[in-house]
């Protein structure tokens, strides 16, 4: 579904003429794909983990988190980052 959704927006992307489209694009793909894997990881294993979509749209900031706990241990992993740096997408 992602797949389909990145070639549609490519298209978008490639056929806009103004910065503000462009980055609008990059955000929803974005934030699609991340919440696609996030509910994806929420079928697996680990008990009581969260797994969270975190979007600063104004700075162009993306993440993708696991927040919670396997049995003491405390469990907070950055599983995605992601930022808009221009009419780019730079993962970090």
């Amino acid at each position: 579904m992602v797949k389909e959704a990145l070639e549609k927006e490519a298209w978008i992307i490639l056929t806009t003429h103004t910065r503000i489209e462009k980055v609008n694009v990059l955000q929803n793909c974005i934030v699609s794909a991340m919440t696609e894997y996030a509910d994806y990881l929420s079928g697996s294993k680990l008990p009581k983990v969260e797994y969270s979509v975190l979007t600063d749209e104004k700075h162009g900031k993306y993440q993708l988190l696991a927040v919670g706990w396997e049995k003491k241990e405390r469990i907070y992993s950055i599983i995605f980052h992601t930022d808009i740096v221009g009419e780019h997408i730079w993962i970090q």
